[in-house]
């Protein structure tokens, strides 16, 4: 599996370094330039909240959000 941040990278180097030079064997020299910083946390649903969308994928909106 290649890398997907150049934080992972530091992180496993740090941490785990043979799971890292695993990692490094996978990953293409030209990607190391283009690696972001940080890769962006998945937003979290709230469990509270009714889901967003409907069988067929489709976003669902409410009444309210319609009349505004």
């Amino acid at each position: 599996m290649p890398f997907k941040s150049k934080s992972q990278q530091r992180y496993l180097f740090a941490k785990e370094p043979e799971v890292a030079e695993e990692f490094a064997k996978e990953t293409p020299k030209k990607a190391y330039k283009k690696l972001p910083e940080k890769v962006d946390e998945p937003k979290r649903v709230n469990p509270s909240e009714p889901h967003l969308r409907d069988r067929d994928g489709l976003m669902k909106i409410s009444k309210q959000q319609r009349n505004k």
